[in-house]
């Protein structure tokens, strides 16, 4: 009966240990986990696309399926935005409202995003607006074109001008 105790008390504490270790990785995204009973895992990735004069920026932080961050569109003359993003990750693909200001004026616009292994690409199509928010007509036509793909980048090397 006493070993029996001891093995219990033994196999108590190992598992306690289990659950309150911590694991870091660390490469372009960067991954914090805590112990597994309080906080879920947190990545924060940043991306970036140059087209011609035109800068598009996104800094993406996730928790599980949870989507926040910010995205940066700065426009060779035309009038920039910026702003946070807040939604959801489901398939893929992050589908997230985007709130900017742009001449002078306070907007709401659905984003889809689509996750490469190291890529995140623009979803377009048609758009309704109800007040100041844009959202898609129809979901089912949106699409996902390289020209609107961004590359994965180390966010320490993320301008200054878009963090």
């Amino acid at each position: 009966m006493k070993y029996l105790i001891i093995l219990s008390v033994i196999f108590f504490s190992c598992t306690q240990q289990e659950k309150n270790s911590e694991t870091i990785r660390t490469d372009a995204t960067t991954i914090v986990t805590t112990p597994a009973d309080t906080t879920p895992v947190v990545a924060s990735t940043c991306y970036l696309q140059v087209l011609k004069r035109d800068t598009m920026v996104a800094s993406i932080m996730q928790s599980d399926d949870v989507i926040t961050g910010k995205l940066s569109f700065d426009n060779f003359e035309k009038d920039g935005s910026s702003g946070p993003i807040q939604g959801k990750l489901a398939d893929g693909i992050i589908k997230a409202w985007y709130s900017f200001q742009s001449e002078g004026m306070q907007s709401v616009m659905e984003v889809w995003l689509k996750m490469g292994d190291s890529t995140l690409t623009r979803g377009y199509g048609p758009v309704k607006m109800k007040g100041d928010t844009s959202y898609f007509a129809d979901p089912s036509a949106v699409k996902f074109e390289n020209n609107q793909q961004m590359k994965q980048i180390d966010c320490a090397a993320v301008p200054v001008k878009y963090q």
